[in-house]
């Protein structure tokens, strides 16, 4: 099941005690990385790389430089963090997986599925776009190389 903001703010206050060891109550939605917690922009880069191991999720580099405050950094996780975990489970068990948490947005498509032949990736991908109700031209498609990919391009072309 999809996290909560409630949820995610948890998590992600977990995250940012251990990178800077400011008491979790700190961290508010409401607060800024830079202005109101003195985070600075190395220890901005890490909070981000080890949020998005525990949310299985890949934050484009692009979207990184756009996180102000915590609120925007939990605007950024939920619906990939929605879409990782029902992609896992598409994934586990269309591909016989043992389990959706082996589905990690790091992991290549052959890591994750086992896939190797092109023609079935495809057919995998026409699936998932389905089932997410998104379009996604043919190039963007090719540039495809990890799970994480997949789901940052789900989350950009939902309809």
């Amino acid at each position: 099941m999809a996290m909560s903001d409630k949820q995610i703010l948890e998590t992600l206050a977990e995250v940012v005690t251990a990178e800077t060891g400011m008491a979790a109550s700190q961290i508010l939605p409401e607060k800024s990385f830079t202005n109101d917690l003195d985070i600075d922009s190395i220890a901005t880069m890490t909070i981000v790389a080890e949020a998005d191991a525990k949310f299985n999720i890949i934050t484009p580099d692009e979207e990184t430089a756009s996180i102000s405050t915590v609120a925007d950094f939990i605007a950024l996780i939920k619906p990939r963090q929605a879409i990782s975990e029902r992609l896992g489970v598409l994934l586990a068990n269309d591909y016989s997986l043992e389990s959706p948490d082996l589905v990690r947005a790091e992991a290549s498509f052959e890591k994750a599925t086992g896939i190797t032949d092109a023609a079935e990736l495809n057919l995998m991908f026409a699936k998932v776009f389905v089932e997410f109700e998104c379009e996604v031209s043919p190039e963007a498609q090719s540039k495809l190389k990890k799970i994480g990919d997949l789901i940052n391009l789900i989350a950009a072309n939902q309809k």
